[in-house]
């Protein structure tokens, strides 16, 4: 995403019939500015902030399609079994539509690489949430995992799997395909293993490791579940990894400095950097396609930022809490 002017170009959908859309830098957060939770967006010079949703109930997790045309979140708003259902919306807030209806909570929404599924949690079958697959307009559903304590955190990698953490309070990184098929443990360690994401070229996974005693580290692991390494081994708390998009780094947060900063570290380890150094404590970086910004969300505020700690802007401003930023190529 480049930061200058805004350009547009032109991007093919991921199958469903959408057509071509002129694409922007966009940032989508989560803001409680109405006294509820509404998704809004939001170039990464601060300009053009759009409500997105504006509904009296709770709006949570937008996830970008990969061409930018749609985001896909969980509502509560009014419905027959008045829980939290999945929601596709256009990119201008247009077209909004509820993909799922049933007893039970839908979460964490992930769409895979092409567009045409939507990965998400649900406990529609009983107490632990599972593992689901939806199509963007809510047919094809498909239950991927019925493991004991349940999934959470699912993410797709380039090649299509699916990486969560499963059995919470002794949690450990799973991966499954798409169809339901190959499910493995990758980690099988007594501590708990969360909060998975996968290298660009899907052969790793970076994933958070938090022992009952000591401090959480970041290690990373083949696919296939071998050559686990610790890549931190700090005297702080380590977390919340995000590959650049080149897979050549990974930006993460550590309160190793006594505040939560961002740090940007080589995908080995190697020359972390404190690049933020600000007495708010930050969480959630997530970079820009191009790799050269990171947003993250600091005292209740989106910020971006340039990878080397330069260009720090705050995006937002507004005396509520604005958390949760998804930055994409997203159309305006």
């Amino acid at each position: 995403m480049s930061l200058g002017a805004a350009v547009f170009a032109f991007a093919a959908c991921g199958g469903d019939g959408t057509g071509p859309v002129s694409t922007v830098d966009r940032v989508a957060f989560v803001s409680f500015r109405n006294g509820e939770a509404d998704v809004y967006l939001i170039n990464p010079d601060g300009s053009g902030e759009t409500r997105l949703t504006d509904d009296p109930t709770s709006d949570w997790g937008p996830a970008w399609s990969p061409d930018g045309s749609r985001i896909v979140f969980a509502s509560d708003r009014p419905t027959q079994d008045e829980n939290f259902d999945l929601y596709v919306v256009d990119w201008d807030g247009s077209n909004l539509r509820r993909i799922t209806d049933e007893a039970g909570d839908e979460w964490g929404p992930s769409w895979s690489p092409g567009g045409r599924k939507i990965a998400f949690l649900s406990n529609r079958a009983g107490a632990d949430y599972d593992l689901y697959l939806v199509n963007p307009n809510g047919t094809g559903l498909t239950r991927l995992t019925t493991l004991s304590g349940g999934a959470y955190g699912p993410v797709w990698s380039s090649k299509g799997q699916i990486a969560f953490q499963g059995a919470a309070g002794s949690g450990d990184i799973y991966v499954v395909n798409s169809d339901g098929s190959g499910l493995a443990n990758l980690t099988q360690h007594p501590d708990i293993d969360h909060h998975p994401t996968w290298s660009p070229d899907g052969a790793k996974v970076a994933f958070v490791r938090s022992p009952g005693v000591g401090p959480s580290e970041i290690y990373v692991i083949d696919a296939d579940g071998s050559n686990l390494v610790n890549l931190t081994e700090s005297s702080g708390d380590d977390f919340d990894p995000a590959w650049s998009p080149n897979g050549s780094t990974i930006a993460f947060i550590s309160d190793r400095d006594g505040t939560r900063d961002v740090f940007v570290m080589n995908r080995d380890g190697s020359n972390p950097v404190n690049v933020t150094r600000s007495p708010e404590h930050e969480l959630g970086p997530v970079w820009s396609p191009d790799g050269t910004r990171i947003a993250c969300d600091a005292g209740g505020d989106i910020y971006a930022i340039n990878a080397d700690g330069t260009g720090r802007i705050r995006l937002t401003t507004d005396a509520a809490e604005d958390r949760d930023p998804e930055w994409s190529r997203g159309p305006r």
